[in-house]
């Protein structure tokens, strides 16, 4: 009962955020305003994103399949598909970006010939998009960094290309293994619930194998590019139908950052906290305020819309049985 109360008051806290954060950036940069914008946007431009958000899942499915047969486990597209889906349709509920991701695991898990294999395969499939992300931040900041006020430079090499490294390290050194096996090892020395120290090495051991599926993980990393590629697209199409005018590069700089600090879990599904970045960032290089929370939003609904896609396909499979 305990953990249950710490959970319900952590989700209470990011559900106060995230209200506080949205309720604060509306008043500063005007409700009236941010509805302007919303009303004109182009419908045409905004129907594109919406396919685009298709698309994206379609390319994260092929990804996941992909690292799922790399493993000898479900080689059926049409099915990852599916499970993929319905893990945005979860995430669109559950308190973090990252619920819909157990949802994946926990469904692939029960088809799979090894549950361990299942959610080694969706961390990798996550894993692989932060390198990519991180990747595409790191590369155009170098491009323009006489354009960049020195505190986003700092989070760039400070952070983002620190973490890039450090994660391959984590991942494909033995050394690396056997220090998380021995992290293990104390901390559940005296308390191991569910045999929960033994899921751990035995998931450490999964997803340090997939360092030896090299053709895979590099398929799997340029899946990734695309994806985020379309990603940063689609932000930038969205500026342009509501009749923002920013530079490309700029987006292929700002949309990473942001998408990496939306992992934070600090609010729920990242709402506030997007539109508070949107505005840090945009705004210096020719958006309004009202602007900037007006592609936020934006973002946010071609989200839910695609979390609503994948609703209708999780009612399917249930009529299904799958």
């Amino acid at each position: 009962m305990k953990e249950k109360s710490k959970e319900r008051i952590k989700t209470v806290l990011k559900i106060m955020v995230s209200v506080g954060l949205i309720s604060y950036i509306i008043y500063n940069a005007g409700p009236y305003k941010i509805w302007s914008h919303i009303q004109r946007t182009n419908k045409i431009f905004f129907f594109i994103v919406l396919l685009m958000a298709i698309v994206k899942v379609a390319i994260s499915a092929k990804k996941w399949q992909i690292l799922l047969k790399a493993k000898d486990e479900i080689n059926n597209f049409f099915y990852v598909w599916k499970v993929y889906y319905i893990g945005t349709f979860f995430n669109m509920f559950l308190p973090t970006n990252v619920g819909g991701d157990v949802v994946k695991a926990h469904k692939m898990s029960k088809v799979s010939e090894n549950t361990i294999e299942a959610y080694s395969s969706v961390f990798m499939e996550r894993f692989t998009g932060i390198i990519a992300i991180l990747s595409l931040a790191t590369v155009s900041t170098t491009f323009y960094l006489s354009e960049l006020p020195f505190e986003i430079i700092l989070t760039i090499y400070g952070v983002f290309l620190p973490l890039i490294v450090i994660s391959f390290i984590m991942i494909s050194t033995k050394r690396s293994v056997r220090l998380l096996r021995g992290l293990f090892e104390k901390v559940f020395s005296r308390f191991n619930p569910f045999s929960i120290k033994e899921k751990l090495i035995k998931l450490l051991r999964s997803i340090n194998l997939y360092t030896k599926k090299k053709k895979a993980l590099g398929y799997s990393i340029f899946i990734s590019f695309i994806f985020h590629t379309l990603l940063i697209l689609s932000n930038y199409i969205l500026a342009l139908s509501i009749g923002l005018d920013i530079s490309l590069h700029y987006f292929f700089i700002f949309i990473p950052i942001s998408a990496i600090l939306l992992f934070l879990p600090i609010s729920i599904r990242g709402f506030g906290v997007r539109e508070v970045l949107y505005v840090y960032f945009f705004t210096p290089v020719g958006a309004t305020a009202a602007q900037a929370v007006s592609l936020s939003f934006l973002v946010q609904l071609v989200s839910i819309i695609s979390s609503l896609i994948g609703g209708s396909v999780y009612l399917a499979s249930q009529r299904e049985n799958v």
